[in-house]
């Protein structure tokens, strides 16, 4: 096998409803931890964090979710609403503020957090 053809591909979620596990209508699409976007959003995250501990002044709580959230964000590639999906009474087009706000809701960011760890199902596994 040669190796050097294997590439992750992206990989849809079904959001579910915290409680129930139901799906919710809302389908994201998300890119690997190996995506040249994703690396270089986790990058930035990381130079914004070193340059604020040389400046001596660490990132707060607050900075630290806001960039968790765009972390989390630079993975999603898409968002569709399906049936009776929808965000803020409406199905809005995909932007990448969008995933943003949606992200910030904990448990959409947690869904989205675990299967973008999932690492075999994004190269066929």
């Amino acid at each position: 096998m040669d190796i050097s053809q294997i590439s992750p591909s992206t990989v849809e979620l079904d959001l579910r409803h915290p409680g129930t596990r139901k799906p919710l209508g809302i389908i994201f699409t998300l890119r690997s931890n190996h995506d040249p976007i994703v690396k270089s959003a986790t990058e930035a995250f990381l130079e914004k964090s070193r340059a604020a501990e040389r400046r001596g002044n660490p990132l707060s709580v607050a900075d630290m979710k806001a960039e968790s959230v765009k972390l989390s964000a630079a993975a999603v590639e898409n968002i569709r609403f399906t049936g009776d999906g929808e965000w803020k009474g409406g199905k809005p087009k995909f932007s990448a503020e969008l995933a943003r706000e949606m992200l910030a809701l904990d448990w959409v960011r947690a869904q989205i957090d675990k299967q973008v760890q999932a690492e075999a199902d994004f190269f066929g596994g």
